[in-house]
C-alpha cells in the first residue's frame, strides 16, 4: 500500500504590509493574490530577536468588495485580522515582532514571516506629521521626468507636504528625479504575484488601501490621483486660496456643521484638458521648458460628463476603512462622504483627445473631438505658472 503524502500547495500571494491596529487589538495584513476564496489562517506572533513564540491566534479574512481580476472572478485584494487576545502587553513591550500566517492543516497555504510595523495605525490622538499627503497610481513603464517634476512641484506649491509613489517599473531619469526629493517622497517597490496587466490599473485598489493605512494618523488629508491629474481649487475659492489644507479644512468643517456628522471624504469631479486642443495662454516668448508644461500650455477644459465614473477622492485616512478607485466603500460608522461641484474643487485630467476616449467616458453632447464644448481658463496658469516654471527648472537641474 502506497503511503499518501500531504502535498503543500504554494499559492502566489503578495503581502503589501502588516501593521498593529491598536484600536482593534489586532495585527492587520494587507495583500493580494489570485484566489476566489481565502482560507482561515492561524497567526503566530514571533519575537524577532530570539525567535520565541509570543502567541497563536485565529485570523479572519476580509475580501474587498470592489476589486475583481480582469476576465475572471478572482477577487485579489484581501486583509487578514490577527487578534492579539491576551498578548497585547507583551506585544507592545517587544521591540520587533514578526508574524507568520498558515492554515490549520499547514497544507494549503502559508506565508513567509513578515515584520509587523508597530508605528502605523496609531490612536490618532496626537498631531499629524503632514497636513496633506498624496498617493499615485502604480507607475508602469514610466519615463517622463519633466511631466513628473511639473506634477510634483505644482502640488507642492499648493500645499502637499508628502508624496508616496508605487514603482512597478520606471526609467532611470524618473528614478533620479524622485530620489532628489529626499524624505518628501516615499518610493514603494510595487510587486504583484501575477502579471500586473491582469489586474485593473496594475493593482490600484491594493495600492490605494495601502496608501490609506500608511497615512492613517500621519496625514490629516490624502489625495488619490494619477500623474496626469491635477487638483484645482474651484472658482469659489481660487481668489482667496492659500493651501489645500486650509481649503479642505474649510470645506469639511462647513459640511460637518450642515450635516451634523463628521465628513470622511469629499468626492469631486474631473475636467478634461486635451493637449491637442488650442489654448489662450501666451508662452511663445518663454523658454522651451514652459511650452512642455501642461499647466501653461493646456488651458482648455471640458466637462467629463458622467460625474460618478470620472470622480476622484480627497479623504481623511483616519475615517476611511476601505476605498475603491473613485469613492470609499467602507467608512467609520457615523461619518458621511459628500459630492462636490466644480466651484469648490475639481481635478484636471490632461490627455490627448480621441473619439474612442470620448465614447468610453460618455462625455456629454459630443460625438467627435471637433464639436466638443470646451472653455479656455487661464486662471491657474496665471496664478501659479511663474512659480511652477521656476521650480521645475530648478528641480531638473538635479538630473
Amino acid at each position: 500500500m502506497k503511503r499518501r503524502c500531504n502535498k503543500i500547495v504554494r499559492i502566489r500571494v503578495g503581502i503589501r504590509l502588516s501593521f498593529y491596529a491598536r484600536n482593534d487589538n489586532c495585527t492587520k495584513i494587507l495583500g493580494v493574490a489570485a484566489l476566489t476564496q481565502y482560507p482561515n489562517v492561524s497567526c503566530t506572533f514571533i519575537n524577532s530577536s530570539d525567535g520565541t513564540n509570543l502567541q497563536n491566534s485565529s485570523g479572519s479574512v476580509q475580501i474587498f468588495k470592489q476589486e475583481v481580476m480582469k476576465s475572471n472572478l478572482f477577487r485579489p485584494v484581501w486583509i487578514y485580522c490577527c487578534p492579539l487576545e491576551g498578548a497585547r502587553s507583551s506585544f507592545e513591550k517587544t521591540p520587533k515582532i514578526d508574524i507568520l500566517l498558515k492554515t490549520s492543516s499547514n497544507r494549503d497555504y502559508y506565508q513567509p514571516r513578515i515584520e509587523v510595523n508597530k508605528e502605523m495605525y496609531p490612536d490618532n490622538t496626537g498631531p499629524v506629521l503632514y497636513k496633506m499627503g498624496m498617493c499615485i497610481q502604480p507607475l508602469y513603464n514610466y519615463e517622463d521626468p519633466i511631466g513628473l517634476a511639473e506634477w510634483i512641484e505644482y502640488h507642492k506649491i499648493l500645499g502637499v507636504e508628502h508624496f508616496t509613489f508605487y514603482n512597478l517599473s520606471i526609467g532611470a531619469e524618473t528614478s533620479k528625479l524622485l530620489f532628489s526629493y529626499g524624505n518628501q517622497i516615499k518610493i514603494m517597490q510595487w510587486t504583484l504575484p501575477f502579471d500586473p496587466k491582469l489586474i485593473k490599473y496594475y493593482g490600484q485598489v491594493v495600492q490605494i488601501n495601502d496608501c490609506i493605512y500608511r497615512y492613517r494618523g500621519i496625514a490629516e488629508f490624502v489625495g488619490l490621483t494619477d500623474v496626469d491629474e491635477f487638483i484645482v481649487p474651484g472658482s469659489k475659492y481660487l481668489n482667496d486660496f492659500t493651501s489645500y489644507h486650509n481649503l479642505f479644512q474649510e470645506i469639511f468643517s462647513a459640511y460637518e456643521i450642515l450635516n451634523q456628522k463628521p465628513i470622511s471624504a469629499i468626492i469631486v469631479t474631473s475636467r478634461f484638458s486635451f493637449s491637442n486642443f488650442p489654448h489662450n495662454y501666451d508662452v511663445t516668448s518663454s523658454s522651451v521648458l514652459s511650452q512642455k508644461l501642461r499647466i501653461l500650455t493646456c488651458t482648455n477644459t471640458a466637462s467629463s460628463g458622467n460625474f460618478i465614473y470620472k470622480s476622484k477622492v480627497i479623504l481623511r485616512p483616519k475615517l476611511v476603512q476601505e476605498e475603491e478607485v473613485r469613492w470609499p466603500t467602507v467608512v467609520v460608522s457615523g461619518t458621511e462622504q459628500i459630492y462636490l461641484d466644480e466651484e469648490h474643487v475639481h481635478f484636471i485630467h490632461y490627455r490627448p483627445c480621441s473619439q474612442d476616449y470620448l465614447k468610453l467616458y460618455c462625455i456629454k453632447n459630443c460625438s467627435t473631438c471637433d464639436n466638443i464644448n470646451y472653455t479656455n481658463d487661464t486662471s491657474i496658469a496665471r496664478r501659479f505658472g511663474g512659480m511652477l516654471l521656476q521650480n521645475v527648472k530648478q528641480r531638473l537641474g538635479y538630473l
